[in-house]
């Protein structure tokens, strides 16, 4: 059996996005880098501009092998109308910027944008021997969805550019040691940096990028960089807007930065868009659809809970409360509410479903509150907490929609996968430390649904046989502590969370294998756009 996934190197509008970028530079000679950038100290002839001796003097001491970009603004604008005019894309009048070169690829989330741009980045250096290229990313989630595209393409590009004499080395920039800067700024063949925007923001004090290494004579690591002027391209741009962001990209001094995104916040020269709308006509996507779970009828009760009451400074209730935040979504807060007062006020909750909630009197000794239209209400009772019932409905939503994919697409041979976002880890693992302990309550609402769905149909149980525990599988970051690993809620950006992303992200064929039981999925919602596989068919937050 071939291990691996298969890719297609003919899909028509993927060849549109890459030829779409390499127009950009027509007329650019193939040999132009050896015009400027010459290996260990051999001085070409060059503008004796003050930029261009400083330029030179630290590419000389680098010794680095860089791109260099002889066309001139002008005939970029030319190239650049001339693609817009051909994909159809209004034609600008002039560069955004002068200052800087950017391009726009607009692709729809799903459609191959990783494979575009590093296939992309073939092109440019079998067509103008362009070399040297740093991948910048938002977050160590798409960092290691990059590293592991590059990883799984490997032989596909390989075979693809064998002819055209096109080797590649690519790593990802860590800040560990300073020697992986020093191969990726003096090697003759295509170098592939992948950072995070996190690595090179900031300043001296804050990144390695920015502090001088002995190893590096006496240089700092963004120097060794920036003297080859990458290609820069950026994945999921639009949450590197920040003026600091942008700061942090300048200071590669790349040769010209790429950016690809299905939604950019800003747009500068677009060169080619492929919508949401395109990709559904030309059936890249799957279409998404939304079930709600909501409660109903005259239970619908909202909910309350009394955390203490207080007599000092004066008579008042601290109750925890679903309360409207600027932006219009509800958090559960804790306030303090005077006798009488009105729980959807303004200052307290702001939030319409309280309207004609009030309490009408407070006792310490016991602690309790009189509500209107429910009574008493005791110091760590709730009311209206009714969500389990409602997450236990959503957990059967997306079972039932599995497995009804599930029957439609073994026979194709395709995994269907779930994918559970939770809150909290203890959600899923209780007071378990594991999969197979976890007894947290979406892993017995999983279960009990599971078994009671599958056992609706014959086909079903025929499908999937196993105890639902072999079936579900959590990914939830790690701290190692001597011999013991213990599980911990994520944000997406700390160490802690680079082996959770390992495990999704690295071993996507395992989890796509029939082999493996593991069909549904539990993670913390802080990997959300990590989140990256051809067969999840159900998400549930």
């Amino acid at each position: 059996m071939s291990s691996g996934f298969k890719f297609d190197a003919s899909q028509p509008y993927q060849l549109d996005a890459i030829k779409s970028v390499v127009d950009l530079f027509d007329g650019q000679p193939k040999d132009a880098e050896k015009l400027e950038t010459t290996l260990r100290g051999q001085v070409a002839a060059l503008d004796e501009t003050e930029n261009a001796a400083l330029d030179l003097d630290l590419s000389q001491e680098v010794g680095a092998v860089g791109n260099r970009l002889v066309l001139d603004r002008d005939t970029m604008l030319a190239n650049l109308q001339r693609v817009q005019d051909k994909n159809g894309l209004e034609v600008a009048s002039k560069l955004f910027d002068d200052s800087a070169l950017d391009f726009d690829i607009e692709m729809e989330t799903g459609t191959g944008k990783t494979y575009v741009y590093l296939r992309t980045i073939f092109e440019l250096a079998a067509q103008y021997n362009f070399t040297k290229f740093v991948i910048l990313v938002p977050s160590v989630a798409i960092r290691e969805g990059v590293n592991t595209s590059i990883r799984l393409m490997r032989s596909h590009f390989e075979d693809l550019y064998k002819k055209r004499n096109i080797t590649f080395d690519s790593s990802f920039y860590s800040g560990k040691t300073a020697e992986e800067v020093q191969s990726f700024a003096t090697s003759t063949n295509v170098q592939i940096m992948v950072m995070t925007i996190d690595s090179i923001r900031g300043n001296a004090n804050t990144r390695i990028i920015h502090q001088t290494r002995d190893k590096l004579n006496g240089l700092k690591p963004i120097d060794y960089l920036k003297a080859t002027h990458p290609v820069v391209i950026m994945d999921e741009p639009q949450n590197m807007e920040s003026l600091l962001s942008q700061s942090a990209v300048s200071e590669l001094d790349p040769v010209f930065t790429l950016r690809y995104s299905a939604t950019h916040k800003k747009q500068r020269n677009v060169v080619y868009r492929l919508d949401p709308v395109d990709a559904h006509d030309l059936g890249l996507v799957k279409e998404i659809v939304v079930a709600e779970v909501a409660q109903q009828g005259a239970d619908a009760t909202p909910y309350i809970k009394l955390v203490e009451v207080r007599r000092e400074p004066s008579w008042s209730a601290r109750l925890e409360l679903s309360c409207r935040k600027a932006d219009g979504s509800l958090e559960r807060r804790v306030v303090s509410v005077k006798q009488h007062q009105e729980l959807s006020d303004a200052r307290l909750t702001n939030n319409p479903i309280y309207e004609g909630w009030r309490i009408n009197e407070m006792s310490i000794e016991p602690a309790y509150v009189d509500l209107t239209t429910h009574g008493f209400l005791y110091e760590g009772e709730s009311i209206g907490a009714s969500a389990g019932a409602i997450y236990k409905e959503m957990i059967r939503e997306t079972i039932k929609e599995h497995l009804r994919k599930e029957t439609q697409l073994r026979a194709k041979g395709i995994k269907v996968l779930s994918l559970f976002f939770i809150d909290k880890v203890e959600s899923f693992l209780g007071n378990g430390s594991n999969n197979n302990d976890a007894n947290g309550q979406f892993v017995q609402w999983f279960d009990e649904v599971f078994v009671e769905e599958r056992a609706k149909s014959a086909r079903y149980q025929e499908l999937l046989p196993q105890a639902p525990s072999e079936l579900r599988r959590a990914y939830f970051s790690q701290i190692k502590r001597g011999k013991t690993t213990t599980f911990q809620d994520s944000s997406g950006t700390t160490k802690a969370d680079d082996d959770a992303y390992e495990l999704i992200m690295q071993q996507k064929e395992r989890l796509l294998d029939e082999n493996e039981p593991t069909r549904f999925v539990f993670s913390h919602s802080a990997l959300r756009e990590g989140w990256d596989n051809p067969n999840v068919f159900q998400i549930c937050t």
